[in-house]
């Protein structure tokens, strides 16, 4: 049985050895919303790095400090992160995400979301 965490923010759980993480429709980030959303992710992790797989199709803004954060700091123990767009940030590159350990993916799906609730 895979565990859901739900935040004011996300939506994240883990399966197969991946992080899946679903930023909330309509959201805007700032510095204090992303350092939560990181503690919450790090306990779910629990001390283990792991793939990430972000939707952030949900993104309707971020603060600068938010951004920074979160693709520096923010971003212990995330083994590689793939992004998920259909939104005008989709022309951001996701080489600002630690690029030392990103890797583009090779297809992307704009119509992926999380799951029901069990």
């Amino acid at each position: 049985m895979k565990r859901i965490v739900e935040t004011e923010w996300t939506t994240m759980w883990l399966e197969n050895d991946i992080l899946f993480f679903v930023w909330k429709e309509g959201i805007s980030i700032d510095l204090s919303g992303a350092k939560k959303t990181v503690a919450r992710r790090m306990l779910l992790q629990q001390g283990k790095p792991y793939r990430i797989l972000c939707n952030i199709n949900g993104v309707r803004h971020i603060e600068k400090e938010a951004w920074h954060f979160l693709s520096g700091e923010g971003a212990e123990l995330v083994e590689e992160l793939v992004l998920v767009a259909a939104t005008p940030q989709s022309g951001c590159s996701p080489n600002i995400f630690r690029p030392d350990c990103v890797r583009r993916p090779s297809k992307c799906s704009p119509t992926w979301k999380r799951p029901a609730s069990t």
